[in-house]
């Protein structure tokens, strides 16, 4: 009973690397090749190494179309899936170099066309399958700051050097930073003091200063009123006593 069953998901895991690499002149919808890369994911290493040879056999065929469709999924999953598959096409990775040359029949309607998208696909495959994996050494946005957090008012934690550097950095663009302000400052104010001491005084400074010189040496008589000058011409000519 496992055996059948073993056998009806093992033809149906080579229908869905048939479907995908089909000899019709259409491109391979994306939700396919999702599907075996997904597939891929899930399923232990036997199950990858059968899925792998599968794809390596659809290089051989002879069709163009199929070579060049082949060649699009493996570089489409090998970087969306498990480091086991990757590791499949690099130990079989000799499969896709001979098609860095390969030359077929030229097609009656379109010549070379098929024939150069072959090796062109090679080539891109070849350094998909030998691409570092940076998605898996590089730490999550969310990682990297639980290490910011743990490390703040830890003694006992040591910050990696590259975060040293870049913390170094950040102090000395701030310094950087405050002393050119500053410079800005004290020129700006130097540049105030220096139009203050009258170099730069406007006219109406000038009129102001030059109306209270001219002031200050006249004598301007106090008059009294009318009134007042009644009071003391009586004071003076009463009688005294």
């Amino acid at each position: 009973m496992d055996s059948s069953r073993r056998a009806v998901e093992s033809y149906w895991r080579s229908r869905m690397i048939d479907a995908a690499t089909s000899n019709e002149d259409k491109v391979t919808p994306v939700y396919k090749l999702d599907e075996i890369a997904e597939l891929l994911r899930s399923s232990d290493v036997s199950i990858v190494k059968e899925v792998a040879e599968s794809i390596l056999k659809r290089l051989d065929h002879k069709s163009p179309i199929v070579k060049q469709k082949a060649l699009r999924l493996i570089k489409y999953v090998v970087g969306r899936c498990g480091v086991e598959f990757r590791r499949e096409m690099q130990r079989n990775s000799i499969a896709v170099r001979q098609l860095l040359h390969y030359k077929g029949e030229p097609d009656p309607l379109k010549g070379d066309a098929l024939n150069k998208a072959v090796r062109d696909n090679a080539q891109e495959t070849i350094s998909a399958i030998f691409a570092e994996d940076t998605n898996s050494s590089k730490p999550s946005p969310a990682d990297d700051l639980n290490k910011r957090i743990q490390g703040f008012g830890n003694t006992n934690f040591e910050t990696p050097v590259d975060d040293k550097k870049s913390i170094l950095s950040e102090f000395v663009g701030i310094g950087c930073a405050s002393i050119k302000q500053g410079i800005s400052s004290f020129t700006q104010v130097h540049s105030f003091r220096k139009n203050d001491n009258g170099k730069n005084k406007g006219p109406t400074l000038r009129r102001s200063l030059t109306t209270e010189i001219d002031n200050s040496d006249r004598y301007e008589p106090v008059v009294l009123p009318n009134d007042t000058q009644g009071v003391s011409m009586n004071t003076a000519s009463g009688p005294w006593g």
